[in-house]
């Protein structure tokens, strides 16, 4: 497995943890489910969550922060891993 498919894994898992209820769980693990063990599919579905859902929430916290004019706390950091932020970064 390739370090950026673990990146993705983990995306993937942290989707399922931090969902908000149990329908957004089922629909994640019903999407994951789809990709029947394919890791190219599973690459795939992480990365539309990466474009389309992290980032959007990392760029709110961002901007919530500038509009405060304060710096992101730690402790919110932290709510995002490290191997996350740096994937976002670098566009993966």
């Amino acid at each position: 497995m390739m370090p950026s498919s673990l990146i993705y894994a983990r995306c993937l898992g942290f989707l399922i943890i931090e969902a908000p209820d149990d329908a957004a769980r089922d629909y994640i693990s019903h999407e994951i489910m789809r990709c029947e063990g394919n890791g190219d599919q599973m690459d795939a579905l992480a990365q539309f969550y990466i474009t389309h859902l992290f980032r959007l929430s990392l760029l709110i916290i961002l901007i919530t922060a500038l509009r405060l004019k304060t710096r992101v706390s730690s402790s919110r950091q932290q709510l995002i891993p490290l191997q996350l932020i740096t994937a976002l970064r670098n566009g993966q």
